[in-house]
């Protein structure tokens, strides 16, 4: 028994070590899909921020714990009860004991939490008037020549500041026309918080407020229950969901989040189309217990002609004896239209993890929302089955549209393998189907991953079919260690038609989120590195450059399109 905890911890270590420098392996694991190319900006953006700021596991409330979207409403009540019963948590391994929380659970949060106690030398808990920050400055040039800062300080527990600017074409814009920013006051005592300026709103599955990126596809078990995060404040270059004021509090094991959200405020001059809401009003209770939890959530968007969309939903979800199971079912008070999604998901044994969902969502549920672009909730019947076993991963979804009549199958297969201690393969077959219109995409890849000490080397081929053939072919090496990183990809691909292009995603610096769309004939070469220097006992600068040049010399049209991107980071 001790030996196995020993090769855990040695495991664990190991693991900090090469997660420190590059984090994919734990975001996908943690987002539950199987590519970064799944993904979008603002999700990549708050893991680099939580591995620039990690979670302080002995140290936070259930709103801090749960607005990180990294724990379930269960898993958050068993750390709060450990720590309330045996003292602070002391170590990965003990965490890794905790109900709810395992192994590769625990590995996968590494990057992203800190184990900080009280007398622990130089814990953070000794310097609660601690000031720190971030200053994030970049500067990118392809047909048009962009930059943007972002600024984000904290001062203890209390106070936390974040301003973020951009102009995506310096000649036509050399003063940013997108910004952002928060300002967040907490009282800890009193567990609450005041937010003024951008944010996200999460809450329940989403039938009434999913601000910002979820998961459009299910492939992984983890995918399908959503991680509600409350109100989280928002500086993304991407822009703020929400623009507004917020307010939440806790009362023992109630919690209260109420805010109103002023979308005409979020117009930059830059989109085609205003959202007709003036404003909105939205309200979130929920009542926690050890093994389960209960929400209720309103919302009220309304505007110069009178209320546009008004909504109520009872979200739930429960955990027993390791099965999760989960429910909301939202009302659409002004169109009298329902929709309810539920779900379970279950550990059938140590190697088998199996989830469950139906959803459906009436044809004109919330039809009329300015938030209907970021979730599709209305006009659909589906479900989806994905399970994870040790030898293969593989989801089934089947959507239908009640009023056009169309019916969509998505299936995936896939697995990422260890050949031995250098040596992974990461397999992996979807196949996406319009049944009606008989139009068929079957996407197949593989991966093949050389990582030896500080060097990386990794070889991919892609090959679409959607009656046309499309191919993609890179090979990437890289050298990392805890200062320094260099990567160098040459990537070569065959897509005719525009439904037949391909996607790959490219290593950029924290923040910017990089997935290049593939169409003609052609290649490209890329160059990711980055170097970091201590400027003092708690301060650090780092700088990165990204380079590409894209060229299309089997194409009718031999053009070509670069990019060159500089970012400095500085953090105290």
């Amino acid at each position: 028994m001790r030996l196995r905890q020993g090769l855990f911890i040695i495991a664990l270590l190991l693991t900090h070590c090469i997660m420190g420098q590059d984090i994919e392996k734990n975001i996908l694991y943690l987002a539950g899909v199987p590519s970064m190319e799944m993904l979008d900006l603002s999700d990549i953006e708050k893991y680099y921020e939580l591995k620039s700021r990690p979670v302080r596991i002995n140290f936070s409330s259930r709103e801090k714990l749960l607005s990180s979207g990294l724990f379930s409403p269960y898993q958050v009540a068993s750390v709060l009860e450990y720590i309330s019963e045996n003292g602070e948590i002391l170590s990965y391994e003990e965490l890794s004991l905790i109900d709810g929380f395992s192994k590769d659970f625990v590995s996968a949060l590494l990057p992203f939490i800190s184990l900080d106690y009280k007398g622990k030398p130089g814990s953070l808990e000794q310097k609660s008037m601690n000031f720190k920050g971030t200053i994030i400055s970049n500067i990118s040039t392809s047909n048009k020549i962009g930059y943007g800062t972002k600024i984000k300080s904290t001062l203890g527990q209390s106070l936390e500041v974040g301003l973020s600017a951009r102009s995506i074409d310096l000649k036509v814009d050399p003063i940013p026309k997108q910004y952002g920013g928060y300002f967040v006051f907490r009282n800890e005592k009193i567990k609450s918080k005041i937010l003024i300026g951008d944010f996200n709103a999460r809450f329940g599955q989403g039938l009434v407020l999913w601000t910002g990126f979820y998961i459009k596809d299910y492939h992984r078990p983890l995918s399908i229950i959503k991680r509600a995060m409350s109100v989280t404040p928002s500086v993304s270059f991407s822009g703020g969901t929400c623009r507004g004021v917020a307010a939440s509090c806790e009362f023992g094991n109630l919690s209260l989040s109420i805010f109103s959200d002023f979308p005409v405020l979020k117009y930059d001059g830059m989109s085609k189309i205003k959202c007709p809401v003036v404003s909105s009003q939205s309200v979130n209770t929920s009542l926690y217990f050890r093994n389960c939890q209960i929400g209720m959530t309103g919302m009220v968007e309304s505007g110069f002609n009178g209320i546009y969309n008004s909504r109520l939903s009872i979200d739930s979800r429960a955990c027993i004896n390791g099965t999760d199971i989960f429910g909301e079912v939202g009302y659409d008070i002004l169109n009298r239209q329902v929709a309810v999604i539920g779900g379970i998901a279950s550990r059938l044994s140590d190697n088998v993890l199996c989830a469950f969902s139906t959803r459906y969502y009436a044809p004109e549920y919330g039809k009329m929302s300015c938030y209907k672009t970021l979730t599709k909730i209305n006009d659909e019947l589906g479900a989806v089955f994905a399970c994870e076993t040790k030898y293969l991963d593989f989801s089934v979804d089947y959507n239908s549209m009640l009023t056009k009549k169309l019916h969509k199958l998505s299936l995936f297969m896939g697995k990422l393998y260890s050949l031995n201690k250098n040596f992974r393969s990461d397999l992996r077959l979807v196949y996406k189907s319009n049944l009606l219109r008989k139009e068929n995409r079957v996407d197949c890849r593989g991966d093949l991953i050389f990582e030896r000490g500080k060097l990386l080397c990794k070889v991919r081929a892609n090959l679409v079919y959607t009656g046309d053939y499309s191919s993609l072919a890179y090979v990437e090496s890289g050298y990392i260690d805890s200062s320094k990183a260099l990567y160098l990809r040459g990537t070569v691909f065959f897509a005719d038609t525009w439904k037949s292009r391909l996607y790959a995603y490219e290593r950029d610096a924290p923040e910017n989120f990089s997935v290049s769309t593939y169409y003609g004939r052609g290649y490209s070469l890329a160059m990711y590195g980055n170097i970091g220097f201590k400027t003092g006992k708690f301060s650090s600068i780092k700088l990165y450059i990204k380079a590409r040049i894209t060229a299309f010399p089997w194409s009718v049209n031999h053009t070509y399109k670069s990019l060159l991107r500089f970012q400095l980071i500085y953090r105290w």
